[in-house]
Formats: structure tokens, sequence, C-alpha cells
């Protein structure tokens, strides 16, 4: 799939795979589904470019997801019961939906380095968060929700938050262990 072009919506569902997918460059001109599938080896979507939303709900991603600089016209969704057990990275990502991290998912560590998000992020729901959440610089132009996340760490410094930081629309975010957050916001 490195540089594909797919002129609809490309469906990887309830599938497994054991060798890595690479999707570099990858553009489809609809939606991305990567629901319910197991992905043993190691996903590569950096500089890919999608027309719709992403979704992996309920999928599991056994190796790292190198999706820097994937550039998404909908929504990503990666919650109700999804599974991260590597890194995911999604430095410099641009997402013109929400980013849906929520509903019991599990997380490894994230590095969102200046990831642009122009609705909402939604980290809570009991979603568990077992290591560093690295997010420095995000942009987003709605609001943050981290009610009743789990969290290691959490980074947001510089970040700039257009509506406002959520820690409580329907319960208190959690810290596991000697949890962090660090946030370093710019005044107005």
């Amino acid at each position: 799939m490195h540089n594909a072009k797919i002129d609809s919506s490309l469906s990887i569902m309830n599938s497994t795979f054991e060798d890595s997918i690479d999707g570099t460059g990858l553009e489809v001109s609809r939606n991305l589904s990567m629901l319910r599938g197991t992905f043993n080896g190691a996903v590569r979507l950096s500089d890919a470019k999608i027309g719709g939303n992403v979704d992996m709900e309920k999928a599991a991603f056994e190796k790292t997801i190198n999706a820097a600089r994937l550039q998404i016209i909908g929504s990503l969704f990666m919650n109700n019961h999804a599974k991260f057990n590597s890194r995911l990275i999604l430095n410099y990502a641009t997402i013109g939906g929400n980013l849906e991290m929520e509903g019991q998912s599990e997380f490894a560590k994230i590095e969102a380095e200046s990831i642009q998000i122009s609705h909402h992020l939604f980290m809570g729901g009991n979603s568990i968060f077992h290591d560093l959440v690295y997010m420095p610089f995000l942009h987003v132009a709605g609001y943050v929700d981290l009610g009743q996340g789990v969290f290691t760490k959490l980074d947001m410094s510089g970040s700039v938050i257009g509506q406002e930081l959520r820690l409580s629309s329907e319960g208190k975010p959690r810290w596991m262990r000697s949890g962090v957050l660090r946030t370093k916001f710019p005044l107005f």
C-alpha cells in the first residue's frame, strides 16, 4: 500500500495481520476502517492522506504505529476497547474533526508533538494510558476532555486549547502510581 491511491473507502475489518503494513504516503479519498482487526506487525501511515475518517475501534495493535504527518479530513477514532500495545506516533499529524481515545481503550507510549485537531480531543471514558503521553505544542480548536481517563504521565506543555481543558466532565481523571500532568499554557 506504499504510496497507493484509493478513490473510495478502504476497509480492513475483522482480520488478522501477522506482518507489517506499509501505508506510507497512502491516499484514501473517503474513510479508512481498521475495525476489530488484530495487527501483529508494525503499521506505517506516515504522510498518508485520508479524505474522511480513520476508525480503529476495537482493534488490537501489537507493534508501533507510525502515523507522523498523517492528514485526516474527518475524525480519528481510537476508542471502544481498542488496544495499542506499543508506541503510537502522531507527530505533526492534522485531524480535521475529533481525536477520540476513550471508551475503555488501552495505550502504551504516545508521541504526538505539534498535532493539530480542528474540533475536540477525548481522552477519558475509562481509557488507560500506561506510559507517557507526549503532546507538547498540541493545538486543539475545541476542548480537551480528560474525564475518567487513567494516566501515568501527560505532557501538554506549550499547548493551545481553543475552548477548555476538562478535568471532570463525567468524573475526574486518575493517575497511576505517582502520575504527572505537565502543562505550560500561554497566557492571553
